[in-house]
């Protein structure tokens, strides 16, 4: 009996925390994060402010739960071809798009991508590149912020200027990575 209890309060609380998130992002589309109130999220989620902070300490929490949420789908579409930063990946989930639109998270969300994917790439970029990992670190902070700055540029849009440019990336890293390997 208490196993089918707990899993009726873990589906409400999956599908409540899964409500409030969907409210951040609807709210997103409208203003600014740093502009975002628990009361106006709740509002949006149809929820009470009692709801809200059972499942969550603060909207920054929020944010941190849609992200968690973007970075894990985008690991999924990991390429081997090339060590190219996940935010070049994010472009194909059009539902955190708003994310990236918003300049008041850019900063955090470089950040979180970082620290994400800086114990997978580290290694591969040290054994790939032969370089140590102060220089493995320094090069994947390039990577990533150029490729965030290049998305940002472009808008967050899957279209023939993304496209076209990927295809110089790749080969831009993969003429670097060969150089720096002695290849």
């Amino acid at each position: 009996m208490d196993s089918l209890k707990k899993r009726k309060t873990d589906r409400r609380t999956l599908y409540t925390r899964k409500v409030i998130k969907e409210a951040l992002l609807e709210l997103l589309n409208e203003k600014k994060f740093d502009k975002i109130s628990v009361s106006q999220l709740c509002q949006q989620a149809e929820i009470t402010r009692t709801t809200f902070y059972s499942h969550y300490n603060n909207i920054s929490e929020v944010l941190d739960s849609l992200l968690d949420d973007a970075l894990e789908i985008a690991s999924e579409h990991t390429s081997a071809d090339a060590p190219l930063p996940v935010c070049q990946r994010l472009t194909e989930l059009p539902e955190y798009r708003v994310l990236f639109l918003d300049e008041t998270l850019s900063g955090y969300i470089i950040q979180k991508i970082y620290h994400y994917e800086k114990p997978f790439l580290i290694p591969k970029l040290i054994q790939n590149a032969s370089l140590s990992e102060k220089e493995a670190e320094l090069l994947f902070c390039f990577l990533l912020n150029g490729s965030f700055a290049v998305n940002k540029n472009i808008g967050w849009e899957r279209n023939e200027l993304w496209n076209t440019f990927q295809s110089i990336l790749i080969k831009f890293i993969h003429g670097g990575l060969d150089r720096l390997s002695g290849k």
